[in-house]
């Protein structure tokens, strides 16, 4: 039996560069912050939850533009960590999970 016939779906393998690897990281660390903020909405004004979400979409719309930079990596490490002070989301981190 031949198997010309057959269709055989074309995978397309993209290799992830280390920016946007990079990017992805710094993406999935904002996002643990807003899930923090979520679970911790009932100790926050609407006002202090608007603002701090107003700030991780903007931070998360310009994190692209950002990793050009030769600071980013600083400037990502100095804004992750004022968030966690106010939401404490390394609290709500897997300690296995770390990256």
């Amino acid at each position: 039996m031949s198997l010309s016939h057959l269709r055989i779906p074309h995978v397309v393998f993209h290799s992830c560069s280390p920016t946007h690897t990079r990017i992805e990281f710094y993406r999935e660390e904002f996002l643990k912050v807003r899930e923090s903020l979520e679970h911790q909405r009932e100790y926050f004004s609407e006002q202090a939850i608007s603002n701090v979400e107003c700030a991780l979409t903007r931070i998360l719309g310009e994190l692209e533009h950002l990793t050009d930079r030769h600071d980013a990596d600083d400037i990502v490490e100095a804004w992750l960590r004022q968030f966690c002070c106010i939401t404490r989301a390394d609290a709500w981190c897997d300690p296995r999970q770390v990256h």
